[in-house]
């Protein structure tokens, strides 16, 4: 039986111990991060309204820059587990004072801050989790088993999610908040296990580097950074639809009720996710190939647009509930990972640092810029961009053939 485990899983003798320590961590941190998220957008859409959703992204975002442009210089002193355990620590004092301000009387600005601050969290640790996990990994390791990882990280949205439906009118905000608490502490203490007993991999960080430069002589990577740029921005663009939808469809609510909501929406769209990345995902990319697959996501949100411009509807929010916490997550996010082999080495070993909280804020504070002018054409503005990500999706798969093709190969 453990055999046949091993061989489904596709883990090697040996690595059962590693591989559930890192399991641990991501189910951990996916339920800590979403369970704040998605108590933080019900109070935000209760209490502010969806109209300020813009000014939203634009704090966010810059909030973001600004942290993760001192994460990387940090990475050239501070190792990456120094700054893992830095955010997870802010994020538990983030959930300490909404516990406090909670049981009391928040201040008015206290639910724009909760959401903003719960969005820079949900960023930045999601990018310092994933390049602390790196540096334990080389690349057969991680096309072998990180796709573990992911559906223990949907597995903790899944249970997450479900917490919230079940656990929230009868403990209360507080409650979950403090919930969320302790799964931080628990993702601190298998990181810290991680840390002591498993050796790292040795990988390659030049202590100087140029963003552009580096960018310069790398076409396809600058073709797979504006492609996440302009992905990013229409996840920011859909967010605000799908919320603003939910407002004007869901005309009698309540804090707890969107929570309960969002978080039964999100439970059962992270359970289809584990479904597809452990059973359709890697079929795909071998009957059609990494280039293909990758324009799986624009082309779905261009079905949605469609049919959303032309009819404004519930069913078409939750579609587009459904393109930013699936499509996303099992192809767009599957498709980097595996794409990311094919960047230099001196780029591929800061890339998802600077994709995930640096390059991706860009493109929330360029969506931000257009709602604020144009929110009310947010379906027509996610149209557009739709179209304009399939375009560079197109150019990014014939770069892609023009660079050594290691990826393909290695899938089977």
């Amino acid at each position: 039986m453990k055999k046949i485990i091993q061989f489904s899983l596709s883990i090697q003798p040996g690595e059962e111990t590693r591989v559930l320590y890192f399991i641990r961590l991501s189910f951990f941190w996916a339920f800590a991060t979403t369970c704040i998220e998605t108590l933080a957008d019900g109070l935000f859409l209760k209490n502010v309204g969806s109209l300020t959703l813009p000014k939203f992204y634009l704090y966010s975002s810059l909030g973001t820059i600004g942290i993760s442009s001192f994460i990387l210089y940090a990475l050239k002193t501070a190792n990456s587990f120094k700054i893992l355990k830095t955010v997870m620590l802010l994020g538990s004092f983030l959930s300490l004072v909404s516990i406090v301000l909670l049981s009391i009387y928040p201040p008015p600005w206290f639910w724009l801050a909760l959401k903003i601050f719960s969005r820079m969290f949900f960023s930045i640790f999601l990018a310092s989790a994933w390049t602390f996990i790196d540096q334990y990994h080389d690349s057969n390791q991680a096309k072998r088993i990180y796709s573990l990882y992911s559906s223990a990280y949907f597995l903790g949205i899944v249970t997450s999610g479900t917490a919230i439906n079940l656990l929230l009118e009868l403990l209360g905000y507080p409650s979950l908040f403090l919930l969320a608490f302790f799964f931080i502490l628990f993702s601190l203490r298998e990181a810290t296990k991680i840390q002591l007993y498993i050796p790292k991999k040795e990988i390659d960080i030049p202590a100087s580097f140029s963003i552009s430069g580096s960018l310069v002589k790398s076409p396809f990577t600058l073709f797979l950074i504006t492609l996440s740029l302009l992905i990013q921005f229409m996840l920011t663009v859909t967010e605000c639809n799908y919320l603003s939808g939910f407002e004007r469809s869901i005309h009698t609510f309540t804090a707890e009720y969107l929570s309960e909501f969002l978080g039964k929406c999100r439970a059962w769209i992270s359970f289809a996710n584990i479904v597809i990345s452990a059973f359709f995902y890697r079929p795909l990319l071998n009957r059609f190939g990494i280039k293909n697959v990758i324009l799986i996501t624009p082309i779905f949100f261009l079905i949605v647009y469609s049919g959303w411009i032309v009819h404004d509807s519930l069913f078409f929010a939750i579609l587009g509930l459904i393109a930013v916490d699936s499509i996303l997550f099992t192809f767009e996010d599957n498709s980097f990972n595996l794409l990311t082999k094919e960047v230099p080495d001196g780029l591929r070993a800061r890339v998802r640092i600077i994709n995930d909280a640096f390059f991706e804020p860009i493109g929330m504070l360029v969506g931000a810029s257009f709602l604020l002018g144009i929110q009310k054409h947010g379906l027509y503005l996610g149209f557009i961009f739709s179209f304009i990500a399939l375009g560079i999706c197109l150019i990014l798969r014939t770069s892609y053939t023009q660079v050594n093709s290691k990826i393909e190969s290695s899938i089977g």
